[in-house]
């Protein structure tokens, strides 16, 4: 394996563990919104930086997912997903982490 091969999978590893804890989250009854939907952000983040990693593209520091969209897309990678829908994420990485207040996107 290559380092950018180990990284990614690595990467992806820990996607996999905020997928799995968001998916508990969203299956209970009194899950608060801005902590589930922190780990389906955090999931998407990793799996693209993973795909990034793997792919040799360079980022900086961030946790935009619209930023990360246009690398990939970029790079000839577009994700599936189509932007808007990340937009709705990408405030529960930083933002609303420490705001109480309710979010609807």
């Amino acid at each position: 394996m290559t380092p950018f091969i180990d990284e990614a999978q690595r990467l992806l590893r820990l996607a996999e563990r905020d997928y799995e804890t968001f998916s508990i989250l969203r299956a209970h009854p009194h899950a608060k919104l801005a902590p589930t939907c922190f780990h389906a952000q955090q999931a998407v983040e990793k799996a693209m930086k993973a795909t990034l990693v793997a792919g040799q593209v360079h980022f900086r520091y961030t946790h935009d997912l619209e930023e990360l969209w246009n690398l990939l897309a970029d790079a000839g990678m577009p994700p599936p997903q189509g932007i808007e829908a990340l937009r709705c994420l990408s405030p529960f990485a930083v933002e609303l982490r420490y705001d109480d207040q309710e979010y609807r996107c």
